[in-house]
């Protein structure tokens, strides 16, 4: 009798109805699960999805919503994410490097834009804000941390 290999984790979805691929341990989907398909992620449209990540950049849509390009590092391609004010703050979220786990269904974006999906979002969870100033000042603290380590004479 032949014995059978389960699927790694990675490959089963939350639901029987879903064909993306969710990592095991973060309950997500990466970006790279998304874009990185033959069809770009197309065949995912419609489909209820978790992804985190860093957001890359930010730009008003209007009307009371924003578009962020959002990057988990599991490739270098962005997933464009639709955020309206109804679910977050929306200047919580402006800053690049903020950190956000977002919930919501892809969707095949209107014709003539560049992304094959692009998910409309439903749910933010935790998020941390980077703050700009402090970011400087730590760099700043770290480069003269190691300029003093390297004049030091050894």
């Amino acid at each position: 009798m032949a014995e059978t290999t389960p699927l790694p984790a990675e490959t089963l979805p939350p639901s029987s109805s879903s064909s993306a691929i969710w990592s095991e341990f973060s309950k997500r989907v990466l970006i790279k699960n998304i874009i990185g398909r033959p069809d770009g992620g197309v065949g995912l449209a419609g489909e209820k999805i978790k992804v985190g990540g860093w957001v890359k950049t930010t730009r008003d849509k209007g009307k009371g919503s924003a578009f962020l390009e959002l990057n988990d590092g599991s490739c270098p391609a962005n997933l464009q994410a639709i955020v309206d004010s109804s679910v977050v703050e929306l200047t919580q979220i402006k800053a690049t490097g903020t950190c956000v786990f977002l919930e919501g269904v892809l969707k095949k974006p209107p014709e003539g834009t560049k992304q094959s999906v692009e998910l409309e979002v439903e749910q933010m969870g935790t998020l941390v804000c980077v703050c700009h100033k402090k970011m400087a000042s730590l760099i700043i603290q770290a480069s003269s941390v190691f300029n003093s380590v390297r004049a030091a004479p050894g």
